[in-house]
């Protein structure tokens, strides 16, 4: 009787180890973040769109998510550097600018290949026609940015040595505010500020959309920081189920994003939203199957390095099999097939 008791006993200890050991697991593979932090730059893009009709949270599972607004992808790229935040969407060009600067974060969706997005724009008495009428000239940009590198790739293109322009560092808000006071001749920038010049009078010179005719495409991608892609994967798939979930709507009612757009940026009316999103758009889905499977978006982002670093922006060209591990789409893969 006693040795039944002893086997018994043993075998629940056997059991309550096998027990502890898989909650043990199950913590590991399905932990909870305290909050998701999203840094954005109040872009007119489906993750913007996602945040404001609470598409993220929705796919959060009540976990708190807190979005700060930064000014520019360098500013994004500080706050990555300082694990600030967890997310965030900003250009190929400060990609690169992070990835030769060892700030570890992964590639994980594009919400637009840009193309009438950014642009850059001339006073209409600056004598301003076509790039080549740059020389000479103050133009305004925003420093390791893709609209920096647009720029500088649209001056490469028409001829037109870089040292012949003045091009000041400025982030947008600050350029419509040079622009206002005669400062500046021309400015490369995005929305909502190219439209704020566009509405005062700014004729359009060039679009990244052109530059990009030219052998110098842009995107901006959506990344994670990796060490929270590491320890919370499953929250990085809610975080791009809430942004497909935008996607599906501006395919499906486009009005929809236009008039939430236009209730949210001060002087836009939805027809003007209407062409300031007038970029490329790829669905999720086809991200997967094309642009990541095929190596295209990490492709991009090395000639875009390559480029900065011919101009000495950054120490060197990024390495294909660096970029291509960094460039990653699982996430996105389990989050359309939700």
């Amino acid at each position: 009787m006693k040795g039944k008791k002893l086997i018994a006993a043993l075998l629940v200890c056997m059991f309550a180890v096998f027990a502890l050991a898989g909650c043990g697991s199950d913590s590991e593979s399905g932990e909870v973040p305290e909050k998701v932090v999203i840094g954005t730059q109040g872009l007119m893009n489906l993750e913007t769109y996602a945040e404001l009709e609470g598409l993220i949270e929705k796919h959060m599972d009540g976990t708190k998510v807190e979005f700060k607004q930064f000014n520019a992808g360098k500013d994004l790229n500080q706050a990555f550097a300082a694990d600030e935040i967890d997310f965030g969407v900003l250009g190929a060009a400060p990609v690169a600018v992070a990835w030769s600067s060892d700030i570890d974060y992964q590639v994980i969706y594009s919400t637009a290949i840009l193309t009438n997005t950014e642009a850059m724009v001339a006073k209409p008495d600056s004598g301003i026609k076509t790039v080549k009428d740059l020389v000479g000239k103050t133009v305004a940009t925003t420093f390791t940015s893709t609209t920096h590198y647009s720029l500088l790739s649209a001056l490469k293109a028409a001829g037109v040595d870089a040292k012949k322009v003045k091009i000041i560092d400025m982030e947008p808000d600050k350029i419509v505010a040079a622009w206002k006071r005669g400062d500046i001749d021309a400015a490369y920038t995005w929305n909502p500020a190219l439209g704020t010049m566009k509405a005062d009078g700014g004729k359009v010179v060039i679009t990244s959309g052109e530059v990009g005719e030219q052998g110098y495409p842009v995107a901006d991608f959506a990344v994670v920081r990796t060490g929270f892609a590491e320890k919370y994967p499953a929250y990085v798939t809610k975080y791009l189920e809430g942004i497909v979930e935008a996607e599906k709507v501006f395919a499906d009612t486009p009005e929809k994003v236009y008039d939430s757009f236009a209730n949210h940026f001060e002087g836009y009316k939805a027809k003007d939203v209407k062409e300031a999103m007038a970029d490329d758009y790829i669905t999720g889905a086809d991200q997967v199957k094309g642009e990541f499977e095929s190596g295209n978006f990490a492709d991009l982002i090395v000639k875009v390095s390559a480029f900065l670093a011919d101009q000495e922006q950054i120490p060197a060209t990024l390495e294909e099999d660096f970029v291509k591990d960094h460039v990653v789409g699982s996430y996105l893969e389990d989050a359309v097939a939700e």
